[in-house]
């Protein structure tokens, strides 16, 4: 399979020809959802109060995308009942442009325990995100896309059907390491029915544009991911986005614990034919890799204020400054910086300073 982000430069990707006088766009698809707080001390007192975040990583990514300069639209459905009225009318209010359908399920909803500040979550389910419909609308976005976002959470109800592949790609690995898991014939192939029209829509949109460069977030949340589902996630994508929890758990289920972190990257890299891979470590820092290319930065002390959108809008840097032109090292100090700001302010929806966008003006346009 052709990188569409070639060489020592991911960017090389929008210097196709279909790209040079086309204004780069992003589809953002999935779940949106009000993360609601509770401490352990207010459950346990029975307290109804709660405070409520709007968010999900699709309406984080898109939201700081375009805040850089790289026009996105978010794709989603909310209910019919007043968080979806609330919520809409918050992604207007944060001028997130957005295809939402409104359907008869619950608006999204994740409620957050943090129990010796850690937080434990419990999603609502079914909610209005897992049955997101296909529309016109949707397809011309599509169309012109130059790229698709995506996650695991809203693929959620296709889980059963993903198992029996699994074990035979398992075992055709396992005769043939040797052999490519996912050859560009495989970008347009037709699954069968899901149960979800989330799941329905999205592979709709891939089909539509085969072409546009797709980014995966794994984002996994217990209990709704198996080896299975991810396994397919990834064979889907271009760009990966992971966490360290994220990494441990492909470590295992593709039986890499035995190799360093860098191999680790190395491997995935090309078991999928990935473009890159970005790993974000918390207060540890990140790691961005590709297969010409490796970035490692620390992280550094900082007063936390939450961590909430802190990984979306690292991806978002990075991807719009390697998009204006920043060598792949200088792309992943933006990103690493940005998201260490993030940090430092509460809620997702953060108002970046133009010390942000100043600095992605000083890239080289290609």
């Amino acid at each position: 399979m052709t990188h569409y982000w070639e060489c020592h430069h991911l960017k090389a990707y929008f210097r196709g020809e279909r790209y040079m006088n086309h204004q780069a766009t992003a589809l953002c698809f999935g779940e949106l959802l009000w993360d609601c707080f509770q401490d352990e001390a207010q459950k346990e007192s029975n307290q109804t109060e709660e405070k409520r975040i709007l968010g999900g990583a699709p309406s984080n990514l898109c939201f700081f995308l375009n805040q850089l300069g790289f026009p996105a639209t978010l794709v989603t459905a909310v209910g019919k009942d007043s968080l979806g009225d609330a919520a809409l009318a918050q992604l207007n209010a944060n001028k997130i442009p957005v295809i939402a359908a409104r359907n008869e399920l619950p608006t999204g909803r994740v409620d957050i325990t943090l129990i010796e500040d850690e937080p434990h979550y419990q999603f609502a389910t079914p909610a209005a995100w897992d049955q997101i419909p296909l529309s016109d609308e949707i397809l011309e976005k599509a169309q012109s896309a130059t790229l698709i976002a995506y996650g695991s959470l809203a693929m959620r109800s296709a889980i059963p059907r993903f198992e029996a592949r699994f074990e035979a790609q398992q075992y055709c690995d396992n005769r043939d390491k040797a052999g490519s898991v996912r050859g560009s014939e495989n970008r347009g192939e037709k699954e069968p029915t899901a149960e979800s029209d989330s799941v329905e829509t999205f592979r709709s949109i891939l089909q539509h544009h085969p072409q546009a460069m797709r980014f995966c977030d794994l984002n996994l949340r217990t209990p709704y991911y198996t080896a299975s589902l991810v396994d397919q996630l990834l064979r889907y994508a271009d760009l990966l986005k992971l966490n360290e929890m994220e990494l441990r758990y492909l470590q295992k289920i593709y039986q890499l614990e035995s190799l360093s972190l860098r191999d680790t990257l190395y491997h995935l890299i090309e078991r999928f034919e990935l473009n890159a891979i970005l790993l974000t470590l918390g207060a540890e820092g990140s790691i961005v890799m590709s297969p010409h290319d490796y970035s490692a930065l620390s992280g550094k002390s900082i007063a936390l204020a939450d961590t909430i959108g802190a990984g979306d809008s690292f991806s978002a840097a990075f991807i719009t400054a390697l998009h204006q032109g920043a060598p792949f090292q200088e792309a992943h100090q933006f990103a690493h910086h940005l998201s260490h700001y993030i940090c430092t302010q509460s809620g997702a929806f953060v108002t970046l300073p133009e010390q942000f966008t100043e600095q992605l003006a000083t890239f080289q346009k290609w």
